[in-house]
Order: structure tokens, then sequence, then C-alpha cells
């Protein structure tokens, strides 16, 4: 790519966001506080304790409910929604950021704006990747509960607290993030 930069105004800005590149990180996944409206209850079947959904909350943050299904718990099967969508589109990723360094080098973005736009595309992708995945499948009973059968959407709660965060790379990640994924530096 070549490129002309008319004067020394436009050098120094050019110059100046391409040194901040490096200072900024994206926190893309869910954020601590709100309470889930999945509901479950305790019953027994054929001797084996499972959860079916009920009218009693479970009190649980969206977030932590959100981890279990990330990463599966001893009743819970592993459904990672978070960490396979960055894995399997993070070439695109990378191909994007070098598109806004670009917009950077010709005065058209700044280098907070690349992380706001990845901030924004990651965020898409894992409510996409939420919706649309079906293994493993929830339990029958479950099914059959929540009148669907769509393992990761119960009330769209955990799909509608997806967000991302801009900040300084120095700074510390926010201390109620349970689940997420950063996008940053430039180094995988």
């Amino acid at each position: 790519m070549q490129m002309t930069i008319d004067n020394d105004k436009d050098e120094q800005r050019i110059l100046r966001e391409m040194s901040r590149i490096d200072n900024f990180v994206v926190d893309i996944g869910i954020f601590g506080g709100t309470k889930t409206s999945v509901k479950t209850q305790s019953v027994k079947l054929r001797g084996k304790k499972i959860s079916v959904k009920s009218k009693q909350s479970t009190g649980i943050r969206i977030a932590e409910y959100a981890t279990m299904n990330e990463f599966g718990t001893e009743n819970i099967p592993q459904r990672s929604f978070i960490r396979s969508t960055m894995d399997e589109n993070w070439g695109y990723y990378w191909s994007l950021s070098t598109k806004e360094v670009n917009r950077i080098l010709t005065g058209r973005q700044r280098a907070k704006g690349l992380y706001v736009k990845m901030g924004i595309k990651i965020k898409g992708d894992i409510q996409r990747k939420i919706t649309s995945l079906r293994t493993p499948p929830n339990h029958p009973m479950t099914i059959k509960a929540k009148g669907s059968s769509n393992p990761l959407i119960d009330s769209g709660s955990m799909r509608m607290a997806i967000a991302y965060k801009v900040r300084n790379k120095l700074e510390a990640a926010s201390d109620d993030t349970i689940v997420n994924a950063s996008f940053g530096s430039f180094r995988r």
C-alpha cells in the first residue's frame, strides 16, 4: 500500500494513532451483576438427580450460568460459545484488524475505533453462535419444560448480556467479568 502524507500535521497524527494501537484491548463477553431468569429445580428420575425448569429462580448471575455452559459442569455438557467463536473466526478477525490499521494509516480511523469495531463484530458473532448452537442437545425433559430445543437460549438473557468494553491495556480487566475473550495488542 502506497501512502502520501500531505503535511507534518497529518504525519504527526498518524504516528500518534499508530503508537496508540497497542495501548488498547477489547474484552468481549458477559460482565457480572445481572441475575439470570433461568429457573431450575432438582428432581429424581430413575434414581438420577437432574434439573428441570420450574417457577423458582436460581438467583445465579448470568455470567455464572454462561460459565457453566462455556466450560461444562458435572451435570451440564460443555457448550462453548465464546472460545469456539474466537477460534473459528481468528483469521477473519486478524484480517479485519489489518484493514482497520490501514484506515488509521490513511487518517480515516483512530486507534480506539479499531477496538470498538472489533468489539461490535465479535459480540455479534458470539450472539449468533448462541442462537445457532445445537449440540450437545438439552435433555428431553429440559426441552419439554422450556418449550425449545436450543441448548443456550431460554429467556434470551444470556444472549442479550453479551457485551464488549474497550479499555486501556494497562488498566486491570473489570473484576465483574466472569466469561470473556480479549482481542488486542495484535498478538495471538
